[in-house]
């Protein structure tokens, strides 16, 4: 506190004594608390289905679509599902439990921010101010818009070099803004003090609505879609088949409604409805607070001012001023109860000056005028957070027909209305044939434990924390670290110096040696470390734990039939035999890349399917929907922490070990595994490995006798120079060889062709999911639309189109490429990273965004920037040259690399 404190006052009187004592003179001086909305227009809505709780037999005894909640992410997904395809899912209704907007919608503070650091982020935020003002015009209803702008401070040199690269990734979108001075600031927001700002973000577009009005505009336009909205009926549980299939809903009056589809947008309350029926739905709320001034006129129509590294923001308020906060260290809401309380409408928290004093006082320090006026309004309410601070949207990998559409992170109103429209394209097409890159907020990147509250409640405190907080590359979240699970080597690791991060549910080492130091520009502190990984690998031989792979074992009568009618190449290869092979969806996306092994019967028969850490729900969810979809007799088992894998890279990798072999011998072909006994344990498996480029291993060990082995491994690596690697070190070498990568350089949204992995389809086998589409060529126009380059030079947005229009794809095809990255010749040159924007040439294309970089890294062995970029198909094949990457406040020339430098094998 006393940290914040002095920063607060640093520069300005009163003295800090005086200035806690007139922080608690304002707050002396509060009028009451925020007021819940006294009533609705019920006649925007139509012919009204608000029920009395009395009158449940008005309700429908079934649906095709049931929507939970009636907030703005509720009415949102209603509108989006039945406008998508009115036919197939006009029969849809939302059931909210008390009023519209009665959870946490009716006390948002209304922010349509603009700016995002994420492409999909800022597309959401500009779509979901277009559908507000387009419904707004259709239906007859004013969402109280205001556009006023706004601006992001950076009083520190680290912010300043981050809206830099915000400026860039908003842009590429279509979003106009700007670095401005500390004196335009001051032009825009004279109420403001500027004195320690070093610049900021100017986003002219940026607004704020009313969001009780923004969600009635939304449930009438879900209404003229044929949507039926009923106030007064809560859902007490979602019913399932005996197959395990969501099919249908009980209100608490008993009240029995069939259906296909259950769309959980019912924010806090998401998880135990979730969990009463086996679903994890990783959120929790916290109490999220602001102040709201006595009169201020002196701010009227001020753009709405973000000060992150005071965790505090700032808007016009109807001739007062709201500040609000995002603490470091937030408050668990219901902290000491197993689940949120049913009656919880239109809820708040008690006051608790002695949590934000330290806030009020740097509050005061950049709007002066509080200390000369009171506040009239202290408030506090609930607000979801999710483990990793991005939404929750897609289908439950533990319920089929059960959707999520929650945990928006304080922003539901900006977000929300987009996150509806990719849960709505989900349900159309039961998520077969996505053409999107939604897994960053896709529920399925969490494992299960990340619900429980031992878990989920720490970490949404931290979440709401770093939605202001600096947080640096490759920093990872504190909370609940001791919840992930271990592999068997993480003791002897630790003891070796590894910095630990996560990996899905796991922790791996990100690299050995002193733990990270943040920063947003200049030489990273862990690339000391890496460099030395990296160097060892090429040059004598790595040890890497890659315990943390996704293994999924596939068993049954019908498990051959069942992988090769779901894989791209042909996986039933003999046993001990194994081949690289992707998965795709009905249009020829990439849902996952992936090794498949066919196992020995001395391996107890099946098969082994291997991909990366983060993908292993998502991954047996495909695998599990898929089998069902098409009736084989299959089974998926989970058995990734069964076995440990230890990965050997290098020059002198086989020479190591041939060393613990003794005269045992191995089959040095790729895709064949030998079973060989290491350290006494006779059942350790051997196949080879290229991943890093350099001659590799992969050995896979039963978890319980891995120690054994390793202690072993290392113990003979000292004659060969063995070091020890972390995940940088390999995803590094990985670039380096040109290798793509699933989550990175690879997604649903792109077909095999477009990134070089068109060798992974099979030509000659019978049919299997994508076939068609995922054969065709990189630039064919097929189903595409031919819009991208225009609409880029137009900053038009595709998702806009692509949500109203719900066309099977919209952009381009893309081409995937490694490039060199010219005048960035040391580590600390330039900071990359994934996101940013690729140029085209100037003259041709007027400079617009024609890509983005997918991976990033420095070549510490070959003294080069490289990085894989997303470019436009057509620009590609035909007009490459004159590419550049922005970074920051720089741009820097892209020089295409026709041989991966690391790929030696």
């Amino acid at each position: 506190m006393a940290h914040f404190m002095a920063h607060a006052c640093r520069s300005r009187q009163p003295t800090l004594r005086s200035s806690k004592i007139l922080c608690r003179h304002l707050a002396q001086n509060l009028k009451g608390k925020y007021p819940p909305p006294n009533q609705f227009d019920s006649r925007s809505l139509g012919s009204s289905e608000r029920l009395p709780k009395s009158e449940a037999t008005r309700l429908p005894s079934s649906a095709r679509c049931v929507v939970v909640g009636g907030g703005v992410v509720g009415c949102s997904t209603a509108y989006h599902v039945a406008s998508r395809n009115s036919s197939k899912w006009g029969d849809t209704i939302v059931l909210e439990r008390d009023r519209l907007t009665s959870g946490t919608t009716w006390h948002a503070a209304g922010l349509m921010g603009r700016l995002a650091g994420s492409k999909n982020v800022a597309r959401m935020r500009k779509y979901g101010q277009q559908i507000f003002e387009s419904l707004a015009k259709e239906v007859g209803m004013d969402t109280g818009f205001a556009q006023h702008g706004g601006i992001v401070l950076a009083t520190t040199p680290q912010r300043l070099a981050l809206i830099h690269r915000w400026q860039r990734v908003s842009s590429a979108v279509g979003t106009p803004c700007r670095i401005i001075s500390a004196e335009e600031v001051k032009q825009l927001a004279p109420v403001i003090n500027c004195d320690d700002v070093l610049g900021a973000l100017w986003s002219p577009e940026d607004g704020q609505i009313d969001p009780v009005n923004g969600t009635l505009v939304l449930a009438a336009a879900a209404r003229k879609q044929g949507v039926g909205i009923f106030e007064h009926t809560p859902v007490e549980t979602i019913l399932t088949d005996d197959s395990g299939a969501v099919c249908g809903v009980r209100t608490e009056s008993g009240h029995v409604i069939d259906c296909e589809r259950v769309v959980l947008a019912s924010g806090m309350w998401s998880q135990q409805l979730g969990k009463d029926i086996g679903a994890a739905i990783p959120l929790w709320p916290c109490e999220h607070e602001y102040i709201l001034t006595e009169a201020m006129p002196e701010a009227k129509n001020m753009p709405v001012i973000r000060n992150y590294d005071e965790y505090t923001y700032y808007k016009w308020d109807a001739g007062k001023v709201l500040c609000g906060f995002f603490e470091p260290t937030a408050k668990t809401a219901f902290k000491n109860e197993p689940r949120v309380p049913n009656d919880f409408s239109f809820g708040t928290f008690p006051d608790d000056l002695d949590h934000l004093e330290p806030y009020l006082l740097t509050a005061m320090h950049r709007l002066p005028l509080l200390e000369t006026r009171g506040i009239s309004t202290f408030f506090s309410g609930p607000e979801s957070f999710t483990p990793d601070g991005t939404e929750l949207i897609g289908e439950s990998p533990d319920v089929p027909g059960l959707y999520v559409c929650a945990g928006m992170n304080s922003h539901g109103i900006t977000c929300g209305p987009a996150a509806g429209g990719a849960v709505a394209e989900w349900i159309d097409d039961g998520g077969n044939s996505m053409t999107r890159d939604w897994f960053s907020m896709d529920i399925r990147r969490f494992p299960p434990f990340m619900a429980q509250s031992a878990f989920i409640k720490p970490r949404a405190s931290e979440t709401l924390g770093r939605q202001y907080k600096m947080v640096f590359p490759h920093e990872h979240c504190t909370s609940a670290r001791d919840l992930y699970h271990r592999t068997p080597l993480h003791d002897r690791l630790a003891e070796r110096g590894a910095v630990f991060a996560p990996a899905g549910a796991i922790e791996r080492p990100d690299w050995f040696g002193a733990p990270l130091v943040g920063s947003w520009s200049g030489e990273q502190s862990w690339h000391v470390h890496t460099s030395a990984e990296c160097k060892a690998a090429r040059e004598t031989v790595a040890l890497f734990d890659q315990s943390s792979l996704s293994k999924l074992r596939v068993e049954g009568p019908g498990a051959a039939a069942a992988l090769q009618h779901v894989c791209s190449a042909n996986v039933v290869r003999g046993p001990d035999r194994s081949i690289y092979t992707l998965m795709l969806n009905d249009a020829g996306g990439i849902e996952t890349e992936c090794t498949v092994s066919q196992l020995s019967e001395e391996m107890g028969g099946g098969f082994l399917v291997m991909s990366g850490s983060g993908v292993r729900v998502k991954d047996a969810h495909w695998l599990r929907k898929q089998i069902a979809r098409f009736g084989f007799d299959a089974r998926v088992h989970d058995v990734t922490e069964d076995t440990a894998v230890l990965g050997l890279y290098g020059p002198k990798a086989q020479e190591l070990l041939n060393t613990v072999l003794g005269n045992e011998r191995i089959n040095t072909k790729m895709g064949v595994w030998s079973t060989v006994t290491i350290g006494g344990v006779s059942t350790v498996r051997v196949s080879r490995s290229v991943y890093t480029g350099e001659m590799g291993w992969e050995l896979h060990i039963p978890a319980a006798d891995a120690p054994a082995v390793y202690d072993v491994v290392v113990a003979a690596g000292d004659e060969f120079g063995l070091q020890h690697a972390g995940a940088l070190a390999l995803d590094t070498m990985r670039v380096e060889a040109g290798h793509p990568r699933w989550g990175s350089d690879i997604s649903a949204a792109v077909r095999p062709c477009e990134v070089g992995l068109g060798f992974a389809v099979s030509r000659k086998k019978d049919d299997f999911v994508g076939k068609g589409p995922g054969l065709s060529p990189a630039i064919d126009s097929g189903p595409l639309k031919q819009i991208d380059c225009d609409a880029a030079a137009r900053n038009e947005d595709l998702l806009s189109y692509y949500l109203a229009h719900g066309e099977d794809r919209v952009e381009r095809p893309i081409s995937l490429g490694l490039y060199e990255v010219g005048g960035v010749d040391k580590p600390g040159d330039a900071l990359l990273l994934a996101g940013d924007p690729v140029y085209g040439r100037q003259g041709d294309t007027h400079g617009a965004v024609v890509g983005e970089v997918t991976s990033s890294v420095f070549s510490f062995c070959f003294g080069k920037h490289i990085v894989f970029c997303h470019i436009d198909g057509h620009v590609a094949q035909h007009d490459a040259s004159g590419l550049s990457v922005g970074i920051g406040a720089n741009t820097y020339p892209l020089v295409a690399i026709d041989s991966p430098p690391g790929r030696r094998v």
